[in-house]
């Protein structure tokens, strides 16, 4: 049990590596432990742990365009964790992978992806989660000429985001790039 348990701390490690890198922009050294945790968390059977690596492997590649990639990491991670992760970890990963394929200009992927992972989160509570879930449904469905669906969508983003005082720059950039963009403030 011992060792499962260095084992598993050591995943973790390479894991909270790869994602401080990722956030510093280090894609290179942050891909290498990312890598190097979801090989040894696979050759250990570490299936959340596994997951949780494979979706933050696909978040480094969205950072570096490589949207391919990345839909690939999110698809198989989110298979992982959820067959033994956290609700949380499935609706970030959804999130994520609805980002991307929204990106990539697949506006039904990214849709069904987005609305799977927003009832989840409502089931949950996790408004920072249905904020960012809100926020990008908003531009899929712009994407989609659905301009109703955006503004009710970006309005819910926009409420929850004030409520927990989160990025009020993400906010402005909201009303610029999605409220502006449609006309709905002239």
């Amino acid at each position: 049990m011992e060792a499962e348990e260095k084992g598993s701390e050591f995943c973790s490690a390479l894991l909270a590596l790869g994602d401080v890198l990722t956030r510093l922009k280090d894609y290179d050294r942050a891909e290498k432990a990312l890598l190097q945790a979801v090989s040894l968390c696979r050759s250990l059977g570490f299936r959340r742990l596994l997951g949780v690596g494979l979706i933050n492997l696909g978040a480094a590649a969205v950072a570096q365009d490589r949207l391919e990639r990345a839909c690939a990491y999110f698809v198989e991670g989110i298979e992982e964790v959820r067959a033994v992760g956290t609700q949380r970890q499935i609706i970030y990963g959804l999130s994520m992978l609805g980002y991307t394929r929204l990106r990539q200009g697949d506006v039904g992927g990214a849709l069904t992806d987005l609305r799977e992972g927003l009832q989840m989160a409502r089931r949950n509570g996790t408004l920072r989660y249905i904020c960012a879930l809100q926020r990008n449904l908003a531009y899929a469905y712009l994407a989609q000429g659905n301009v109703e669906a955006a503004r009710s969508a970006l309005l819910e983003s926009l409420m929850i985001a004030r409520e927990l005082d989160i990025a009020p720059e993400l906010v402005r950039t909201d009303l610029r790039d999605g409220l502006l963009a449609t006309s709905w403030l002239k």
